[in-house]
């Protein structure tokens, strides 16, 4: 699909705003307890060829009240870190638990939100999902790195050939806007997106899965982890999707 039949069809769409994270995030503090995403992202991170380097330049896109980046602070304690979020709350609360981090609030997709700056490792997740195309967004995120660069994306994404744009609302709160942020693309077609670029660059996929289980609560937006096909630990959400996870490893060359 392109990105003109994107953007037709999104404008067709009621119109929606991202409501749920400060609802979350606000009341959480999980940077003494790292979530598995932020353990294995470690990982990638650690096994890059240019961990040891000097001078590293690590931007969180989406990065909330900051609890990877706390979490990054004490496990590279040399790189220089800066955090991209749309909420002046969140980006509040960062500033308190990991005060050597620069903030930018701004959306990933706002004209010059990044300033021109480059950086080493971009880490994104959970965030391609808002928006209704891949394009400009990777655009922006491959334009942001340095030469042999590292990204990290990872969210919900499809293993079919099918690309899913989705609003949601809880049925008894008719009055609040409808949400954005669950969109599942896939792989195809980030895959595609990648190759159309004018970069020089490799990609790698990850599947990720929970070594736990997750209990469902009334917050029908969090994921909760049913047993299903032989995976004992499938995440699921009240939107009545499975949520496929991957971890998608850019390296610029």
């Amino acid at each position: 699909m392109t990105n003109k039949k994107h953007n037709t069809l999104a404008s067709a769409l009621p119109e929606a705003r991202r409501i749920h994270d400060e609802k979350v995030y606000l009341v959480e503090n999980r940077a003494e307890k790292p979530k598995e995403i932020f353990i294995q992202i470690r990982d990638l991170i650690s096994g890059w060829k240019n961990v040891g380097a000097q001078n590293i330049d690590l931007l969180d896109v989406g990065c909330a009240t900051g609890d990877f980046l706390s979490y990054v602070a004490r496990e590279f304690p040399k790189f220089s870190l800066t955090g991209l979020d749309v909420s002046s709350k969140m980006l509040e609360v960062l500033g308190q638990r990991v005060p050597s981090a620069n903030s930018i609030q701004a959306s990933l997709i706002d004209d010059d939100a990044l300033g021109g700056k480059k950086f080493d490792v971009i880490t994104c997740m959970g965030v391609l999902s808002i928006f209704d195309s891949l394009e400009k967004p990777i655009e922006i995120l491959l334009k942001a790195l340095k030469p042999n660069g590292l990204l990290i994306v990872f969210g919900m994404m499809n293993e079919y050939a099918m690309d899913v744009l989705v609003r949601c609302r809880y049925s008894n709160l008719p009055n609040e806007p409808w949400q954005i942020g669950y969109n599942a693309f896939s792989r195809e077609y980030y895959e595609r997106v990648l190759n159309q670029s004018n970069v020089k660059l490799t990609y790698s996929w990850r599947k990720f899965q929970l070594p736990f289980s997750i209990p469902k609560n009334d917050d029908l937006l969090r994921n909760w982890t049913v047993s299903l096909d032989g995976d004992p630990f499938q995440q699921i959400r009240g939107t009545s999707q499975l949520s496929t996870q991957y971890i998608l490893q850019v390296n610029l060359e």
